[in-house]
């Protein structure tokens, strides 16, 4: 009977570390991924800000567009207007 629970534990053991590998490369994708959009959110933000500082009139076309692509929220919050404007 010691024999086979050694083998059981070995086993379990290698299993559990498999999964754990697995899990980690997830994670570690995951998070590159929420890195890269972070940093297209960052870069769309300023594109954005400078589309509507050039007086470009598709910029509120765009904002629709995105909006509309991602199920009618905005990929970035719009700025809330200053009250000392």
């Amino acid at each position: 009977m010691a024999q086979n629970l050694m083998v059981w534990l070995t086993e379990r053991r290698v299993v559990l570390e498999e999964r754990a590998a697995q899990l980690r490369k997830q994670l570690a994708d995951t998070e590159a991924e929420v890195a890269r959009l972070g940093a297209a959110e960052v870069v769309y933000q300023q594109y954005q800000e400078e589309d509507a500082e050039a007086g470009h009139p598709d910029a509120a076309a765009w904002q629709q567009a995105l909006e509309e692509a991602t199920g009618g929220r905005p990929a970035v919050p719009r700025p809330e207007p200053s009250a000392s404007c």
